[in-house]
């Protein structure tokens, strides 16, 4: 391609950001051509976007200032799977984050799959134990996130709802993909400017 724009193949530079926007810069002209193979909706695409946003860290120590930096409350029944996935997933992008359930039984504990699909990633499972909603302080977070378990709070104003299904009892490729959806979010969440 570069050979036919007159540039010198060498002159192309590809970089994992620019990956992540679906476009290969010309070193020398500045031009910006479309590649479908690194579009978004390609599965290298999708990759190198939730790269981007698993790595962006917040040059600001203001929360929400850019939208890569935030404290997020993630909610759900029984704080077992999805919104203690949602914690760590959070913690290891940048953010400051937490969890909490409505019902949480006193002695329960996180999932073993919710722990094996994180560890698989390299992220820190460390300091995860389900928690109750009234054991947390529900005041100062940028954004609170329900899982998607029909949570009502009214004491807690719920800014997303997820809509993640309930993982628990199901093989671990259910525990990857509840996994993955929660990336997605987080990465969209990360590339969007908060009003915090």
């Amino acid at each position: 391609m570069a050979a036919e724009l007159g540039a010198s193949p060498c002159s192309v530079e590809l970089s994992w950001w620019e990956m992540g926007e679906s476009a290969i810069q010309s070193q020398g002209r500045g031009e910006t051509y479309f590649n479908p193979v690194l579009s978004a909706y390609s599965p290298l695409g999708w990759f190198f976007e939730t790269l981007r946003g698993m790595l962006r860290v917040a040059d600001s120590s203001r929360p929400g200032d850019d939208g890569s930096l935030m404290r997020l409350l993630f909610v759900c029944v029984g704080n077992t799977c999805r919104s203690q996935m949602a914690e760590a997933l959070a913690r290891n992008m940048g953010h400051e984050a937490a969890s909490a359930g409505t019902q949480t039984l006193s002695g329960s504990a996180v999932v073993e799959h919710s722990l094996t699909v994180l560890q698989e990633m390299g992220v820190d499972i460390d300091g995860l134990f389900p928690k109750s909603v009234n054991d947390i302080d529900a005041e100062g977070w940028d954004m609170i996130i329900s899982m998607g378990c029909g949570v009502n709070c009214p004491e807690l104003p719920i800014a997303e709802d997820w809509g993640l299904e309930d993982p628990v009892e199901s093989p671990i490729e259910v525990y990857r993909r509840t996994r993955d959806a929660i990336i997605e979010n987080l990465a969209r969440l990360s590339s969007s400017p908060t009003d915090a």
